[in-house]
C-alpha cells in the first residue's frame, strides 16, 4: 500500500515537473518569437527612412567644394550610392515578405523577382565591402606616399577600379541571379533561397561557395587592417612633419599642415568607415556559413526561433553598416561636419531670402492704396496727374 502510495506521488511529481518544463519551453518560445517578430516589424523601416536620407546627405556633401575633387570622395560617394539602393529596393522587399506575407504574389514568375533581389542584396553587400577596401587602400598610398598621391590617386584612376571592382563582384555573385527562387510559403524570416534541385548547383553552394566567399571576406579584412596600420603610422608621422612645419618658419609651412589636415580627416573617415563594416559584417557571414555547413539551429522549433533572432540581428547589421556612414563621418571628420552644417545653413538662409523676397513681392500687389503715378499732358498743353490702380483698372484724375 505505501509502496504504492509513493509510487502514485512520485508519478504525479514526474507529471509535473514534465508539465511545467513544457510551460516553460513554451513560454520561452513565445517570447523568442515575439523578439524575431518585434525585430522583423521595427527595425526595416527605421533603417530605410535614416539610410535614405543619410547616404543622400553623404553624396550630396561629398559634392561640395572642399572633397569634390578628391578620389575618396568618389569611393565615398559611390558607396552611399549602393548603401541607398540597398536600402531602398532590397530590404523592403524583405519587410513584406517576413510581416505581410500574403502579399508576395506566388504566380509562374515569382522566381524573376528573387533572382533579382537576392542578386542584389549579395551585390551590394560584397561591393560595399570591396569598395571600402579599395578606398582604404587607396587612403593608405596616398599616406604613406604624400609626394607621389596627387599623380596616383587620381579621379580618373578611381573611375576605373570602380568599374573593375563592379564586374568582379557581378562574376563573383551572377549565380544569385539565376540560380534564387521564392521561398516556400511556410518560410517567414527571409524571401529568398538558392534552387538546389541541380545536383551540380548543390555542390556548388555546399563545397565552393561558402569557401570562395570566406576567401573574399578573409582577403578584404586583412587588406583593411594592413591598410588601416599604414594610414595610422602615416598620420602620427604626419602630425610630427606638421608640429615641426609649426614651430619652425618654413615657406612651406602652411601648405604642409593644410594637405596634412586633409589626408588627416580622410584617414580617420576611413579607419571608422573600414572598421564598422568589419564588425557589421562578420556575424551575418558567420552565420550564413554555419548554417550552410552544420544545418545550425534546425532541430526542433525553439532553436529555430532562436536561430531567426540571430539571423535577423545579424542581417539588419549589415543594414546598420549601411546608415552609419553618415553619423561615422559627423564624428570623426571635422571638415565633413563643417560642410554639412554650411549647406544647412545655405538652404535655411536660401529659404528664407525666398519666404522674404515672396512676402514683399505679395504687399507690393495685394496693397489697394498702391498706385502708379504719371504726368501726361494734355491737347491743351495743360498737365493733368492720372493716378493709376492696377487693380481697378479705373483712372481718376
Amino acid at each position: 500500500m505505501n509502496v504504492s502510495f509513493e509510487l502514485k506521488i512520485s508519478t504525479d511529481l514526474s507529471k509535473n515537473i514534465s508539465g511545467w518544463k513544457n510551460l516553460s519551453d513554451n513560454n520561452s518560445f513565445i517570447l523568442e518569437v515575439a523578439i524575431a517578430d518585434a525585430l522583423d516589424l521595427y527595425v526595416p523601416p527605421v533603417l530605410i527612412i535614416l539610410g535614405a536620407v543619410c547616404n543622400i546627405l553623404v553624396i550630396v556633401i561629398m559634392r561640395s567644394t572642399y572633397f569634390q575633387n578628391v578620389s575618396t570622395s568618389l569611393y565615398i560617394s559611390v558607396n552611399a550610392l549602393v548603401d541607398f539602393g540597398s536600402l531602398v529596393f532590397v530590404l523592403p522587399p524583405h519587410w513584406i515578405q517576413v510581416n505581410f506575407p500574403w502579399i508576395i504574389s506566388r504566380g509562374p514568375n515569382a522566381d524573376i523577382i528573387c533572382k533579382v533581389l537576392n542578386f542584389l542584396g549579395w551585390y551590394t553587400s560584397d561591393y560595399g565591402i570591396i569598395l571600402t577596401v579599395a578606398m582604404t587602400i587607396e587612403r593608405a598610398i596616398a599616406m604613406r606616399f604624400p609626394l607621389k598621391a596627387a599623380s596616383w590617386c587620381t579621379l580618373r584612376k578611381a573611375k576605373r577600379v570602380i568599374i573593375g571592382l563592379s564586374l568582379v563582384i557581378i562574376l563573383k555573385d551572377f549565380h544569385f541571379a539565376i540560380m534564387s527562387i521564392l521561398v516556400d510559403k511556410n518560410v517567414h524570416d527571409r524571401l529568398c533561397d538558392n534552387d538546389i534541385s541541380d545536383s551540380t548547383y548543390l555542390y556548388f553552394v555546399d563545397n565552393v561557395w561558402p569557401h570562395l566567399h570566406k576567401v573574399f571576406l578573409s582577403i578584404s579584412f586583412t587588406l583593411i587592417i594592413i591598410s588601416n596600420i599604414i594610414i595610422v603610422r602615416s598620420v602620427r608621422k604626419s602630425d610630427r612633419l606638421s608640429l615641426l612645419s609649426s614651430n619652425e618658419d618654413l615657406p612651406n609651412g602652411p601648405s604642409v599642415r593644410r594637405v596634412s589636415s586633409r589626408g588627416r580627416q580622410l584617414a580617420i573617415m576611413m579607419i571608422s568607415d573600414s572598421v564598422t563594416i568589419v564588425v557589421c559584417t562578420l556575424p551575418f557571414a558567420i552565420i550564413t556559413t554555419l548554417e550552410a555547413s552544420i544545418e545550425l539551429f534546425q532541430n526542433n522549433r525553439q532553436d529555430k526561433a532562436i536561430g531567426h533572432i540571430l539571423f535577423s540581428i545579424s542581417l539588419y547589421l549589415l543594414y546598420v553598416n549601411r546608415c552609419a556612414n553618415f553619423f561615422l563621418y559627423c564624428f570623426s571628420g571635422q571638415r565633413f561636419r563643417q560642410a554639412l552644417i554650411e549647406m544647412v545653413f545655405r538652404k535655411i538662409q536660401r529659404c528664407y531670402s525666398n519666404m522674404v523676397l515672396t512676402e514683399l513681392f505679395r504687399l507690393s500687389y495685394t496693397d489697394t492704396s498702391y498706385t502708379i503715378s504719371t504726368i501726361s499732358k494734355n491737347d491743351e498743353g495743360k498737365g493733368t496727374f492720372i493716378a493709376l490702380n492696377p487693380f481697378s483698372g479705373e483712372n481718376s484724375h
